[in-house]
């Protein structure tokens, strides 16, 4: 079994048993429902802007030898510095459940002329040569966001707890090449499941609060990885239908994936920064 099917597979298995959880506790959560949702049904597009600083490692073995493990920054010269750009809609169904879909891409590239040996796959740059290397990520997130929990603490002021159930996908694509070395390209594709919890604090439809954490951490013959993406913002509904915030965020990830009985491929990258946003509702 390849390592993205058998990712596809666990990961239809926790989201339907992520459903069946989340639908399951329905009653409980309707009965506050009334209290405080000011709308039952709208969707929202944004855009948010990630001051980010990357780390990278990944170490790829060929059929001939094993792998160097690069750090992208330390390595071959990579700045880890970036702004991404990504982009979001939220579509929001009755009053606890929403469905957010988000897309992200960031790329770096580098020319550094190397101090010691990179092995990576069936290739080897030797020190002295000058090797250029670009890294690109991409990321397609389809999540479900539930309240679990809501309470009224002032007049028009609400405290929400819920949940996040999806999937996120990845795809990691490297490239190393040099006038003596041939060019070599590594892509690396993710299929996650990702669970996890969030908070809210809502003063009079006016001024929000909030921090989640979702992700997932898996062990099994052929899969190793850990992810997780993790934020705290705050932000102010300028009218019924413009939201602005600040925040934080972090994202991790790292994997190790069984090629062949000789092979794998390790890849971990993290990103962590500040980041503005801007919504629309509708």
């Amino acid at each position: 079994m390849s390592f993205r099917m058998a990712v596809c597979k666990i990961s239809i298995f926790f989201l339907v048993c992520a459903a069946v959880c989340l639908f399951s506790i329905r009653p409980a959560c309707a009965q506050y429902s009334d209290q405080f949702s000011p709308v039952d049904y709208y969707m929202s597009i944004g855009a948010q802007s990630w001051f980010s600083a990357m780390k990278s490692d990944l170490t790829v073995d060929g059929s001939e030898f094993a792998g160097t493990n690069v750090d992208f920054a330390g390595d071959l010269g990579m700045d880890g510095n970036s702004n991404i750009l990504s982009f979001a809609a939220e579509f929001r169904f009755n009053e606890i459940d929403g469905m957010i879909i988000s897309y992200w891409n960031t790329d770096y590239s580098s020319r550094e002329t190397i101090d010691s040996a990179v092995r990576f796959e069936n290739r080897v740059f030797y020190p002295g040569e000058q090797v250029k290397s670009t890294l690109s990520m991409d990321s397609f997130e389809i999540i479900y966001k539930g309240v679990w929990l809501s309470r009224t603490v002032a007049e028009r002021s609400y405290v929400d707890f819920g949940v996040f159930g999806g999937g996120v996908y990845m795809q990691a694509d490297a490239m190393l090449d040099s006038a003596a070395t041939n060019k070599v390209n590594e892509s690396i594709k993710l299929p996650l499941p990702a669970v996890g919890f969030f908070g809210e604090y809502n003063y009079k439809n006016t001024f929000f609060a909030g921090m989640g954490l979702y992700g997932m951490a898996l062990d099994v013959s052929i899969i190793d990885f850990t992810y997780f993406t993790g934020y705290a913002n705050a932000g102010w509904n300028v009218t019924d239908t413009f939201t602005v915030s600040l925040g934080y965020k972090v994202m991790s990830i790292s994997s190790v994936i069984d090629v062949t009985d000789n092979e794998q491929d390790e890849f971990d990258f993290s990103l962590s920064g500040p980041f503005a946003a801007v919504s629309v509702r509708f």
